[in-house]
């Protein structure tokens, strides 16, 4: 085993012991890691199959902030993947995606056992499939050139989207009208404490809506899939929310 393979397995183990811990204590006590100055920084997540790597500057243009994708989708001609820009949440035909983002993901994709990306605008999360035992280190040179080429080729372009910041904001979440102040509640405990730390592990979520007592989310990145997602994740996000909100009684993850 190599060094690069040792450090990524004790630090692989280290998160998913943290992540076994309740969610709402390291939401309480959770210390922000010093900044790491380097062009791409490997990090591993709870998740054994996924990979969190932080670039010093984005790979998607301004104006798009997320896209999550899986390699069954090059080849649905009426696949659609989750996208969020500064607007809005939505189910989006590829075709959207701008031609510079989609011919990165290719090239993520032409790697061995690469079948998934998840791309924000501060990091990105890799999946390689789940038969593959072949440690990350193996495949950690080939992101990096691939990320490094995308961070070159970001600085060059323009966007290709300008979000007005005078245009009226759409909430891409849904409630019923006399719970329109817990809704928007709830969206903020969701931007302030329980997303910020999933994105410290390659993950992330969004609030979908509430409705009778039920706060309707989305996991994304390396939360998907992952093996404490029951057990810890779930019940660490509930715990947050009623300590915010006690109205609320259950969570339901949405696909």
């Amino acid at each position: 085993m190599t060094s690069f393979s040792r450090k990524l397995r004790n630090l692989q183990r280290t998160r998913a012991s943290n992540c076994r811990r309740s969610f709402f204590t390291c939401f309480v006590a959770s210390v922000p890691s010093s900044t790491i100055f380097r062009p791409v920084v490997v990090t591993a997540t709870p998740n054994p199959q996924a990979l969190r790597i932080t670039p010093i500057t984005p790979v998607l243009p301004p104006g798009l902030d997320l896209i999550s994708f899986r390699k069954r989708q090059l080849w649905d001609t009426s696949a659609k993947l989750h996208h969020r820009s500064s607007r809005y949440s939505t189910m989006t035909p590829v075709d959207f995606i701008p031609i510079g983002v989609m011919n990165f993901i290719y090239r993520l994709f032409d790697i061995r056992d690469i079948n998934g990306v998840f791309l924000t605008i501060a990091f990105l999360t890799v999946f390689k499939q789940n038969s593959t035992t072949d440690p990350w280190d193996l495949y950690v040179p080939d992101i990096k050139t691939v990320v490094e080429d995308q961070m070159n080729l970001i600085e060059k372009e323009e966007s290709s989207e300008v979000v007005d910041p005078e245009e009226t904001y759409v909430k891409n979440y849904f409630y019923l009208e006399e719970d329109v102040l817990l809704a928007d509640k709830i969206h903020t405990i969701f931007e302030t404490y329980i997303r910020p730390v999933l994105q410290m592990d390659g993950g992330d979520c969004f609030f979908m809506g509430y409705e009778g007592n039920t706060v309707y989310m989305r996991l994304l990145g390396s939360c998907r899939g992952c093996p404490f997602v029951e057990d810890t994740l779930m019940d660490g996000i509930l715990k947050v929310l009623t300590y915010h909100a006690s109205e609320v009684e259950q969570i339901v993850e949405m696909d």
